[in-house]
């Protein structure tokens, strides 16, 4: 009965995502440009930004879809002047959400399977960050600590006005006293920023071009009637690191564990960073093996969106090392051998 009632839930949803696409082209278009303004305002939606914006690109082109992107691009950064503390990063958000939107569509346009297509658009941003990155600082005097001291001495200033200055003085608690250090001393908390900023950007590339391709290929039939892609959520979700990051894994971990003996602070930095770059992949592997266990256990519904969830708040370290153990145990077989089992005692 409940698989019965999820497969019509499902039904319900895929009627209700090709209504959505049979409505009107300049009302949807414009709702896609709205649901990505407001993605691309609030920092912890950023990383889904891309999504409505993608659906755009299919559905209605390149052309409409980097209007739509020129567009929003052009709000976000007026919104940015008039209002810098709430939209001060809108415009560059909105500018990697229109990178990414095309990276994915194209992905799908020219049928690249999703983990390809994946690997390929995070390598070519970071190639081109690298590459701006360089640019500013060969032609300009660009420096990354210098902007990150600046953000820095802007939050200490916020920090020291209003109902924080009056919590600052009264020093209670743990974190309290941590904001105080840094006021005192804020040249510790832009260190350990450029220290992790690589691994930062890394990460935050990969994990938003994951989450967009996952939630576009979950709504397909949105734009299934645009698009013949001929690959679908299955092969992204099947995600399998490649045998050759085994290497770089190992690298950062004797980095970080012995990097100081040898290098000095630097190899403890160069090696955590390393670690932490090569873990993302793991992580799409081992959540992979998560939602497949899930499948396994027959968990649909509300409560697999809620399992799902709590996996990813509060056990993402653990996803990331079932993933590397995936590389030697392959954890999927005891799903297929148990499957195997269960037939045969039905038999």
């Amino acid at each position: 009965m409940d698989s019965q009632k999820d497969n019509q839930e499902n039904k319900d949803e895929k009627v209700e995502l090709e209504m959505f696409a049979d409505s009107q082209p300049v009302p949807k278009l414009i709702f896609l440009g709205i649901m990505t303004l407001a993605l691309c305002s609030f920092p912890p939606f950023t990383v889904l930004a891309p999504v409505p914006l993608t659906i755009a690109f299919l559905l209605f082109g390149k052309s409409r879809g980097l209007i739509l992107g020129a567009i929003m691009t052009v709000i976000l950064f007026g919104l940015g002047q008039s209002v810098p503390n709430t939209f001060s990063l809108g415009g560059v958000s909105a500018i990697m959400t229109v990178f990414y939107a095309f990276l994915i569509s194209e992905t799908i346009n020219r049928k690249i399977p999703p983990v390809r297509g994946l690997m390929k658009s995070g390598f070519l941003i970071i190639g081109v960050i690298t590459l701006i990155w360089l640019m500013a600082k060969l032609l300009g005097d660009f420096s990354i600590k210098q902007v990150v001291q600046n953000n820095v001495d802007q939050m200490i200033q916020t920090l020291k006005t209003g109902k924080n200055a009056e919590l600052l003085k009264a020093g209670k608690g743990e974190e309290v006293r941590y904001l105080q250090d840094i006021v005192k001393d804020p040249s510790s908390l832009v260190n350990n920023i450029v220290s992790w900023l690589p691994a930062t950007i890394f990460i935050s590339i990969f994990i938003s071009l994951w989450a967009s391709f996952f939630l576009v290929l979950r709504n397909w039939p949105i734009w299934r009637m645009k698009v013949d892609y001929p690959h679908s959520i299955a092969e992204l979700t099947h995600f399998k690191v490649p045998d050759l990051f085994v290497w770089p894994l190992i690298a950062g971990l004797i980095l970080m564990l012995t990097g100081e003996y040898l290098f000095g602070d630097v190899g403890t930095v160069i090696g955590s960073n390393l670690l932490y770059m090569m873990g993302v992949f793991y992580f799409f592997q081992g959540f992979g093996i998560f939602l497949d266990f899930l499948t396994h256990l027959k968990v649909f519904g509300f409560f697999r969106t809620l399992m799902v969830g709590m996996g990813l708040m509060l056990a993402w370290r653990a996803l990331v090392i079932v993933g590397v153990f995936d590389l030697w145990v392959d954890f999927r077989k005891f799903f297929k051998k148990k499957e195997n089992d269960d037939k045969g005692d039905n038999v």
